[in-house]
């Protein structure tokens, strides 16, 4: 069953009756690992002098990666309808 929704992220800045934002971090680099159940997405941020942080680590069910993925991908052709085709250079 997919859940749909659409997120505004400046409406969502400006709605008063939400919990606190939590903070934004840059992330550049990501891995994703798996185990029986579980889905693991890590993010990292790759600094200019070769330092490499977690910035987070998120712990999801296989369903719910899945629809993320799906999610991502709406939003990349989203993005790219407006500004124009990602390269794969990156």
């Amino acid at each position: 069953m997919s859940r749909q929704f659409t997120w505004n992220m400046e409406t969502e800045r400006h709605d008063q009756h939400r919990c606190q934002e939590p903070e934004a971090r840059w992330a550049n680099q990501f891995r994703t690992g798996f185990r029986e159940h579980v889905i693991e997405l890590v993010f990292f941020q790759n600094t200019s002098d070769s330092e490499k942080r977690i910035i987070a680590r998120i712990i999801t069910s296989p369903d719910d990666a899945k629809e993320f993925v799906v999610n991502l991908q709406e939003t990349i052709d989203r993005y790219e309808k407006e500004y124009g085709i990602i390269s794969n250079a990156g």
